[in-house]
């Protein structure tokens, strides 16, 4: 992130994500081990991501990103907490906290041709992020309406998800394209990547349009998931947990690995939840 978005976000408006991950990566160093659960972002100590600092998922790094502003920090790995529920409009949108349970980012949750309408998704300029031009990149513009979020090819009467700022400024969007699979968007609505079914119920696989790929295995009932990247290294883990803010609500913890897209993760692995309830 430049220097001039830093100081536009602290003077303008609420902070950038990135941002917000930096913040949290400062404050968990500052608190040192003992209260690392309670942080966003937690200091690297004998932790499994460990082998993973440097490591590039894409071949284009950030530039190929689905969310460049989520990219955990190389010193720190990120753990989020996410409520078990079902992908229900009705049940409102999906929080994803810190372990203290402060909103970090939301998911908005559309069904078919109902009469609730996507938030419009902004240009990735407006974010703070960067917009290719039609055709470049590691993705393929797909025909896109910000209003309606419908694009060629895709279930009209699916599942669509709305990844979000914890303020509500729209970062990615996913949806079904059948009953097994969902493709996800950039916010400027460019094509980022499809996620389908694998040969077994608990396997799925992450395919972007330049060839990346990213594997996801473990208990999806139990939300005991583990995602890696085409050379088999650890990006992310999910696993059921217990939080002080809700000791009687149901939560599965996600810890992402250093130079790793939150965003991706986070939307990956809602839209494999929704996927496997339909398997």
């Amino acid at each position: 992130m430049s220097a001039h978005r830093d100081r536009h976000s602290s003077i303008g408006g609420p902070p950038s994500p990135r941002a917000v991950l930096a913040a949290a990566a400062a404050a968990a160093a500052a608190t040192g081990s003992q209260h690392r659960e309670a942080a966003t972002c937690s200091p690297i100590n004998e932790s499994a991501f460990d082998a993973l600092r440097g490591v590039d998922s894409f071949p284009g790094g950030e530039e190929e990103a689905l969310c460049p502003d989520l990219i955990v920090p190389g010193t720190c790995e990120c753990i989020l907490v996410v409520p078990i529920r079902p992908l229900d409009p009705n049940l409102g949108s999906v929080s994803v906290t810190d372990m203290g349970g402060d909103a970090v980012l939301r998911v908005t949750i559309f069904c078919g041709g109902g009469a609730a309408r996507p938030p419009a998704l902004s240009s990735a300029a407006s974010l703070g992020g960067r917009v290719r031009p039609s055709g470049g990149g590691g993705g393929s513009v797909i025909s896109f309406d910000p209003l309606t979020a419908v694009t060629q090819g895709v279930d009209r009467s699916g599942i669509r998800l709305v990844l979000q700022t914890a303020q509500g400024e729209p970062l990615a969007h996913c949806r079904t394209c059948h009953s097994q699979e969902f493709v996800l968007f950039r916010s400027s609505g460019e094509h980022f990547a499809r996620i389908t079914a694998g040969t077994s119920r608990d396997r799925y696989v992450l395919a972007t349009p330049g060839g990346a790929e990213l594997s996801y295995w473990g208990s999806i009932a139990e939300y005991n998931v583990s995602v890696a990247d085409a050379s088999g290294k650890l990006l992310a883990m999910t696993e059921r947990c217990s939080v002080d803010f809700d000791p009687k609500g149901s939560y599965y913890r996600m810890r992402v690995a250093p130079l790793t897209d939150v965003g991706l993760i986070v939307c990956s692995l809602l839209c494999i939840q929704q996927l496997n309830a339909l398997r």
